[in-house]
């Protein structure tokens, strides 16, 4: 006599299955989501230690096309636009020059839309986080003359 699964068996095995799939997908979501997030911020922080060392070379931040083309030569991997030029993705850096070379508005946005901004100056950092904003541009993150932060 042959043995074989009993319907019985096959469909407890395949509701198994299914539950153990609907618990794993939004788990291997979340997962894509937050490395997709953590790798934008990181993007950012690449781009702030560019700006610092262009900052060294010339004693201040910069944002103007030769600067961007500079800060690019810096770290090759990035893509800086100005500051008007929205962020499609987080290895575009949207850069915007604040108190005259003093500070520096960078921001960059996410695969779902997420804009992450972060301000430096010759001293501090400060990132924070926007959800889904219209354009995701660092003139959007600058403070205004004397302002401080």
């Amino acid at each position: 006599m042959e043995r074989a699964f009993t319907l019985v068996e096959l469909m407890v095995t395949l509701a198994v299955l299914g539950v153990l799939i609907s618990i794993s997908i939004p788990t291997f979501m979340r997962a894509m989501w937050q490395a997709d997030e953590r790798g934008v911020q990181s993007d950012l922080r690449v781009a702030a230690k560019a700006a610092f060392v262009y900052s060294v070379r010339h004693g201040e931040f910069g944002a103007t096309a030769d600067e961007l083309t500079e800060l690019g030569e810096i770290e090759p991997a990035l893509t800086f636009v100005d500051g008007a030029t929205p962020s499609t993705q987080g290895s575009v850096i949207s850069v915007a020059e604040d108190l005259g070379g003093l500070e520096l508005a960078l921001a960059a946005a996410s695969a779902d839309g997420d804009c992450f901004y972060l301000r430096l100056s010759q001293v501090t950092q400060e990132m924070r986080h926007a959800d889904t904003p219209a354009e995701c541009r660092a003139a959007d993150y600058l403070d205004g003359p004397n302002s401080g932060w």
